[in-house]
């Protein structure tokens, strides 16, 4: 699954990380990919085993959001829990947000574990 968002407030060594760009699920990661390089970053990953939760936010009028918290991994950028905050313009956070959910119960039959919520 591949979309369209803007990813806000990715905390990293002690700071927030914003970009445009494209969204991709698989079974076992979320991973984002800015649409032009920037001196910040150019990417990151989250393996859907360190969320803690994940929240669709939908609007009415402006963009739908999903947002929710993780566990930092081993070796990796992250000091202690983050937050992420993804923003679809195009209407399609619904559909990332059931793609994600049916990743995290395929994930939570061995064993795994994360807060889901509307």
């Amino acid at each position: 699954m591949v979309l369209d968002a803007v990813a806000r407030g990715y905390p990293g060594s002690g700071g927030s990380y914003y970009g445009k760009g494209k969204l991709f699920l698989s079974p076992s990661r979320i991973t984002f990919v800015v649409d032009s390089r920037n001196v910040t970053f150019d990417s990151f990953e989250m393996p859907l085993a360190q969320l803690n939760s994940a929240r669709l936010k939908k609007k009415f009028f402006g963009s739908s959001t999903i947002r929710g918290s993780m566990n930092p991994t081993v070796d990796g950028n992250l000091i202690g829990k983050g937050k992420y905050k993804f923003t679809f313009k195009d209407g399609s956070a619904e559909e990332f947000y059931l793609g994600l959910r049916e990743a995290l119960l395929h994930l939570s039959e061995t064993g795994f574990r994360a807060t889901v919520s509307n």
